[in-house]
């Protein structure tokens, strides 16, 4: 059953997000689609217990594993590919598929700084894939990619949100419309919705 919640952030006296509305799916992808800056990233690490926050009535999501893409890759240089990968769970059989479907493959003995940028998002990609849990979030998850990478990429998501939900964050309108089955167009700080009937309801691709 979807969640209908309300949150608030306050982070060195700045309200960031102030009661702000949203209704968590069950499983499929809800956006935030905004400019940087309005508060977006902030929603986020409040709903993956990363920030301090006040809900109303509580998070649906306390307690279940989360898996989070950070903006910022966050991979340790001094790991390979492989191993930054499986740090996080020692699923030989993951480790090894996600990879190959993320383009991967023949980098799993490099070193991040021995690949490209875009290379090393989709390993970041690939790690937080490789952790699981119940719920995905995903900060600016294509950065750095370009759309014949992303549209490869997208299946993958497909199957994850097909499972589980999935909470995208970008500034992209293709990407919003290419994964997510509902949008909310934010603006702030504070957080807000951009107008009362700017969300926008996708039909779910099978």
């Amino acid at each position: 059953m979807n969640k209908s919640i309300r949150l608030s952030v306050a982070l060195s006296g700045h309200v960031i997000v102030d009661r702000f509305s949203l209704t968590l799916p069950e499983t499929g992808c809800l956006c935030l689609f905004g400019p940087s800056g309005c508060g977006k990233t902030t929603l986020l690490r409040a709903l993956g217990g990363l920030l301090p926050a006040q809900f109303e009535p509580e998070n649906p999501w306390q307690g279940k594993k989360t898996a989070i893409l950070f903006q910022e890759d966050r991979l340790f240089p001094w790991m390979t590919v492989k191993e930054n990968i499986q740090c996080v769970q020692k699923k030989p059989a993951r480790v090894l598929s996600l990879p190959d479907e993320l383009g991967l493959d023949g980098l799993l003995e490099r070193y991040p700084h021995e690949i490209s940028g875009g290379q090393c998002r989709r390993v970041a990609l690939a790690r937080a894939l490789c952790y699981g849990g119940d719920v995905l979030l995903l900060d600016e998850p294509f950065r750095g990619l370009d759309r014949p990478r992303i549209e490869a990429i997208l299946p993958l998501l497909q199957r994850e949100k097909a499972k589980k939900p999935v909470l995208l964050i970008t500034h992209d309108q293709w990407e919003a419309k290419a994964l997510a089955d509902q949008i909310l167009w934010v603006e702030g700080p504070p957080l807000r919705l951009k107008t009362p009937d700017s969300s926008e309801n996708l039909q779910k691709n099978g």
